[in-house]
């Protein structure tokens, strides 16, 4: 059996219609392929944004019916599979607020609570919360105004061959380092509003959800600026760190304020935004259980930190 049908696409913004325009036969579609098509037009007959609580539980329901249809197996694979892949792309999973972090109260040693880790936060009008690192290197106390002698010389030498890590440390920033203790869903969405508050564009900062009192295992969204300014997906487990994806050319720091969204579904597939653009979309299921709180870290530079706020999955 074939039926005849038109159908007109309409693409405003980011709202999909699609409407029948006439009953001039334009295409012939099988039987299961007009009842897929009906599926999409009965979904989005009007403008819809996937986050709409009656677009996600009509998606619910289809899901649902979809299921039910492969239990009986009164549909086969390839509709299934068709409509399963259209349903997912205005799928919005994360309906539960699980936090929702403005920095208005002008604090945030409570509602929630932040811990501070490491270094310095604190709380600017008009900013959030902001954080401040700077690199700063010392050097060996030099003898102004004298020509030191062979023996000096030599035993400098040997001092600085031997102490090499000591060397090296004293080159390294302080890190800033805040987190929080939150019930995160493995599936979650995460976005932050940040801002550079520094001149240069070296600032290097992460954040990202974790497991365990030790804060050992989960993931990082890393920044790193500079010259080539890339965006790197860490997975970390008690001392093994992996980089997952990695995304060049995110001009991040032009003192603007940027949203980075981070998504992440039950199958472990994960996508990044930045300002409602996608920067990639990868998978990682390293990582299962469900996280028990968020951290973010500042290496370098000086950041504002206006909102943070992660959603979960609805039971």
């Amino acid at each position: 059996m074939c039926v005849s049908v038109q159908i007109r696409y309409e693409h405003r913004h980011d709202d999909v219609i699609m409407k029948p325009i006439s009953n001039k036969p334009l295409i012939h579609l099988p039987i299961r392929k007009l009842i897929l098509a009906a599926i999409i037009t009965t979904l989005f007959s009007g403008p819809v944004t996937a986050q709409e609580d009656n677009t996600q539980a009509l998606i619910d329901e289809m899901n649902q019916l979809l299921n039910q249809a492969e239990k009986d197996r009164s549909a086969n694979s390839w509709f299934l599979r068709e409509a399963r892949d259209i349903l997912r792309s205005y799928e919005w999973p994360w309906h539960e607020t699980l936090l929702d972090e403005t920095f208005r109260d002008s604090e945030y040693t409570s509602n929630p609570a932040w811990v501070v880790d490491a270094g310095a936060f604190r709380v600017v009008r008009g900013v959030g919360l902001r954080t401040e690192v700077t690199t700063t290197s010392t050097r060996p106390p030099t003898n102004q105004g004298k020509s030191p002698d062979a023996v000096s010389q030599i035993l400098n030498i040997l001092l600085q061959s031997s102490t090499p890590t000591q060397q090296q440390a004293a080159t390294q920033s302080e890190k800033a380092a805040i987190h929080t203790v939150l019930p995160i869903t493995n599936s979650f969405l995460i976005e932050v509003d940040v801002s550079s508050l520094s001149t240069s564009g070296d600032s290097t900062f992460s954040f990202g959800p974790y497991q365990g009192d030790r804060r050992d295992t989960g993931y990082q969204l890393v920044y790193r600026g500079g010259n080539q300014p890339v965006i790197e997906l860490h997975r970390f487990n008690t001392g093994r760190s992996a980089i997952v994806e990695v995304h060049e050319d995110v001009p991040l720091l032009d003192d603007a304020v940027h949203t980075l969204t981070w998504q992440r579904r039950n199958d472990g597939e994960m996508t990044v935004l930045m300002d409602g653009s996608e920067l990639f979309t990868t998978s990682d299921r390293g990582v299962r259980d469900p996280f028990t709180g968020f951290a973010l870290v500042n290496e370098s530079g000086q950041l504002g930190i206006s909102r943070i706020r992660i959603n979960g999955e609805g039971k």
